[in-house]
């Protein structure tokens, strides 16, 4: 009898036992959650609130100065200048590649994007009031460009390159607002995405965005050329090229230091395009750089395919040539590094 009451007790303590050490890693694990919850609390209240004073070396179209226009009903209309230039903003930033998924109702968005974290969707960017931006405000529409919030004040997914368009001018953006606004209202509602959790959780790209954003716009440096600010703004800013042509880290977030060297992104290959001579374009002369920019191929050299073939369908063949030779001067002046996502001869 007393055996048996001395291993009850001793089973009883081994159960206790058990009992308290998941409590206390329940206790733990709700305290580093705290601390964690709290960092990002102090990290958003860093976050500077005011808008960036716009410094920009290219001269530009006075777009952003443009006056206002009235239609025949007396309507105020973004002028026509403001509209056009926005126009081709989009353009160059390949706004319709990613929110045209049925070109029959272009840039109402529906586009799925697969990534390591599931499927996102694009959204409906047309004016239509319930199911696109019609609602949204300038600076609604500022703050998703620039931050990565949307109007709700939900955290946006980086498949939208806010990391890149953060760099843009306000009265770039704004002329891209115009632009989108001149657009007929298209009412569609695109399906919801699905990623996974806890990445459906999107407050926690707070998180990332301590490790892969920063909110900066663009600012030229004094020691270059005109030109090549105006093509270090377009490469890093609008046209956003290292989204595809940039490896990713183990977050999904762009490796600084191998800048443009290549990637595979969705199965599609995207190579290497700096100045090294064997790995990238540093043997391509500028006008070939450009001939393949502008028609997606040149003389001699690989022919433009998959992404990059729609890439100069939608966006690079109107470029300007001013724009052209912006680009690929300052492609020229890019740290060179050898390997990366190579071709392979011939191709």
């Amino acid at each position: 009898m007393t055996k048996n009451l001395s291993r009850a007790r001793q089973a009883r303590a081994s159960v206790d036992a058990l009992h308290a050490r998941r409590r206390y890693r329940l206790a733990t694990l709700a305290a580093l959650f705290s601390l964690f919850a709290l960092i990002v609390a102090w990290h958003e209240a860093q976050r500077p609130r005011h808008p960036h004073k716009d410094e920009m070396p290219i001269t530009q179209a006075h777009a952003d100065d443009a006056s206002v226009a009235a239609d025949s009903s007396g309507t105020p209309t973004p002028a026509a200048d403001l509209v056009k230039r926005g126009e081709y903003l989009a353009r160059v930033g390949d706004c319709a590649a990613c929110h045209t998924a049925d070109k029959t109702r272009p840039f109402a968005g529906g586009l799925a994007i697969e990534t390591p974290f599931g499927t996102v969707v694009t959204p409906n960017i047309t004016p239509d009031p319930d199911t696109g931006i019609g609602q949204w405000t300038d600076e609604d529409f500022l703050r998703a460009m620039h931050e990565g919030i949307g109007k709700s004040g939900e955290r946006l997914y980086p498949v939208f390159p806010y990391v890149e368009y953060t760099k843009l001018a306000e009265h770039d953006v704004l002329a891209i607002r115009a632009y989108l606004n001149s657009l007929a209202p298209i009412h569609y509602t695109p399906p919801h995405s699905t990623v996974k959790f806890p990445f459906d959780q999107r407050w926690l790209m707070a998180v990332w965005n301590m490790f892969n954003f920063s909110e900066e716009r663009f600012v030229p440096d004094p020691k270059q050329s005109a030109e090549w600010n105006r093509g270090a703004y377009l490469v890093e800013g609008l046209a956003h090229c290292g989204e595809c042509h940039t490896p990713r880290n183990a977050t999904y977030g762009l490796k600084a230091d191998s800048r443009l060297s290549g990637a595979v992104l969705r199965g599609s290959r995207a190579y290497n395009i700096t100045p090294d001579k064997t790995s990238g374009v540093g043997n391509w002369s500028d006008e070939e750089l450009e001939k393949y920019l502008s028609t997606g191929a040149a003389p001699g050299r690989p022919t433009a395919t998959g992404a990059m073939a729609r890439v100069v369908e939608n966006s690079t063949q109107y470029l300007t040539r001013e724009d052209l030779r912006s680009i690929v001067q300052y492609l020229r002046s890019v740290p060179a590094i050898s390997g990366g996502e190579t071709r392979a001869h011939g191709q």
